[in-house]
């Protein structure tokens, strides 16, 4: 009966039992509302202190379901949680496991007294979509505006990843300015990149540091799964053999893949040096 549940009562079952203003399933794409659903059945089973109530950031997202995980595996249970599809937000797969959370407290008792107010130190739920929706419209940087000239400069000084270059061209020309635009965007891309590339390897790295804790790797193990995320990429592959060689394997276009072995203690230019 739990499945043919509305979403609106849904919803209204989660704001009565937890005493918040939620309006669409989208927002338990969060993870926290999780979280508290599961303290409501079993007070203290969860470390609701870690719990980002606000989180606005995918990466936010993740580690709150990582902390509702924690708690699946203490309480035995089996139901796997899908983090990189929930985390998206997507309507279906928040409904879907959330239907499966109301079965799961509804064989469970929610103390009479329990406060979901003060065990989320009266803090309300952030919208994961508000500042999308919020936000204004994109301030246009214009040459001629000097304080706009000094945050473009401030730009191409200060960014870690690329230089920022912003062309001298007269941005009252249109084509210079379609130019300009086209530049940036490009720019803007190559950095999205670079952030998607760097934040996959602290997720692995993460996972890494879960395996180690429930498996108890050794300090070999340990060391050998860090070089190979560390080292690897898009176009190379590397593999810690177990006398502490790096075996690197190039990814090449129209070319069969080639290997060659790279000693731990060379340190040439086009090899990779492990101190």
């Amino acid at each position: 009966m739990n499945q043919e549940i509305s979403r609106a009562e849904l919803l209204q079952w989660v704001n009565d039992l937890l005493k918040t203003t939620i309006n669409k399933i989208e927002q338990l794409g969060t993870g926290a509302i999780y979280c508290q659903l599961i303290d409501a059945v079993h007070p203290g089973k969860i470390q609701l202190s870690k719990v980002n109530w606000r989180a606005k950031q995918e990466y936010e997202f993740v580690n709150n379901f990582k902390i509702l995980q924690q708690s699946f595996t203490k309480l035995g249970l089996q139901k796997p949680i899908e983090i990189e599809k929930l985390t998206k937000c997507k309507y279906q797969d928040n409904l879907e496991f959330l239907q499966w959370m109301k079965r799961y407290i509804d064989t469970h008792y929610v103390p009479k007294d329990y406060d979901p107010l003060t065990k989320r130190g009266n803090q309300d739920f952030e919208d994961p979509d508000k500042q999308i929706r919020n936000q204004s419209k994109p301030k246009v940087l214009t040459k001629n505006n000097t304080k706009d000239q000094q945050i473009i400069q401030n730009l191409s000084k200060n960014s870690s990843f690329a230089t920022i270059q912003i062309l001298n061209n007269d941005f009252s020309n249109k084509e210079n300015r379609q130019a300009s635009m086209t530049d940036l965007l490009l720019q803007i891309e190559t950095l999205k990149c670079e952030r998607d590339f760097y934040y996959v390897k602290l997720k692995d790295l993460d996972g890494l540091m879960d395996q180690h804790l429930q498996q108890g790797l050794t300090a070999d193990q340990l060391c050998k799964g860090i070089k190979e995320i560390l080292y690897n990429t898009q176009d190379k592959s590397i593999v810690v053999q177990q006398n502490g060689d790096l075996e690197v394997t190039y990814y090449e276009t129209n070319e069969d893949a080639k290997s060659e072995f790279c000693k731990t203690e060379q340190n040439q230019a086009d090899d990779i040096s492990i101190s």
